[in-house]
């Protein structure tokens, strides 16, 4: 636990620059702490979770209608279920989402519907791009349990463009990609993630762990996440502290640039002597140089002859 408050970290500011202005300070604290916590995956923010991938569904058909975000059921019985889940239509892009649902026959899109108009087309509703918690950064490792490797999610959206502009590959996904957010109300936007190629037909569970986002120090009791130390965080904000040259008419008595690169020296080495106890701790991060060469989903021929993806 961090021995120090954010309240008693910002007034500490104070007591080395007390014409510094308390918001200023704060703000030095946060970025410090912004700094800190950017520095390594520390293992207090990693978080399992689970992606769940339904199975697809395709019965009946589908009457769409360019320019149109209403979609009308043949023979279908959607439920409520689909909703944000995606909507393709003879088993290729664009991919739209389901927006809203109103019956088994009736649901809406996210955008208008831009292809033909069709009374009676082969549609897929299906899980392509799945979501991530609102406090997600960045993924540590998914992992495909049934085939027991981990997804590559190193490649871009436009790279999978390239290799399949339709998306019309089905099967054994092996790529994670990041995806256009959905936007909810007031245009807050939920982070997706593209599985290519989709995943079909079965239901499947990918196991991932990912680095969350840690909410910055507001309260007056809050403190840092363990092993980042209050000392930790008060070098970090001096050293920014130590560049503000003040104000024309309130400068800063502690202005100094020689000082600022000590403290940032300083800060550097507690945040390394944090990684060291994190890792002595939680051994999360060893690694070894040949590991990722083996674990990763496979591409070669075999990959592609042995997983059914719908070249």
């Amino acid at each position: 636990m961090s021995d120090t408050t954010y309240e008693a970290l910002w007034r500490r500011i104070l007591v080395y620059a007390p014409e510094c202005p308390i918001p200023l300070a704060q703000e030095f604290i946060q970025t410090a702490y912004s700094r800190a916590t950017a520095y390594y995956p520390w293992s207090q923010l990693k978080v399992e979770a689970e992606f769940r991938i339904p199975t697809a569904y395709s019965t009946g058909t589908a009457n769409v209608t360019e320019g149109s975000v209403s979609v009308i059921g043949v023979g279908t019985t959607w439920t409520s279920a689909m909703v944000n889940r995606q909507f393709m239509t003879e088993g290729n892009a664009p991919i739209y989402t389901v927006a809203s649902f109103t019956d088994a026959t009736h649901i809406t899109l996210d955008r208008p519907y831009e292809k033909d108009t069709n009374p009676s087309v082969a549609y897929t509703i299906s899980v392509v791009y799945v979501e991530v918690p609102s406090d997600f950064l960045r993924f540590d490792v998914v992992r495909d349990l049934s085939n027991n490797w981990k997804l590559r999610t190193n490649f871009t959206q436009g790279q999978l463009d390239i290799w399949d502009a339709k998306r019309a590959f089905a099967g054994t996904s092996w790529i994670v990609a990041n995806a256009p957010p959905r936007l909810v109300s007031g245009g807050v936007p939920v982070v997706r993630y593209e599985l290519w190629p989709r995943p079909l037909p079965a239901s499947k569970t990918y196991a991932y762990r990912f680095i969350k986002r840690p909410p910055l120090l507001s309260a007056a009791s809050d403190r840092a996440f363990y092993p980042l130390r209050g000392d930790t965080i008060r070098k970090g904000a001096m050293s920014e502290l130590a560049m503000w040259p003040g104000t024309a008419s309130l400068k800063n008595s502690f202005y100094n640039l020689d000082q600022h690169r000590t403290l940032e020296q300083e800060f550097q080495l507690s945040l390394a002597e944090a990684w060291r106890e994190d890792n002595e701790i939680s051994q999360t991060a060893v690694q070894y140089d040949v590991s990722d060469e083996w674990q990763y989903a496979p591409i070669d021929a075999a990959f592609w002859q042995s997983h059914d993806v719908g070249f």
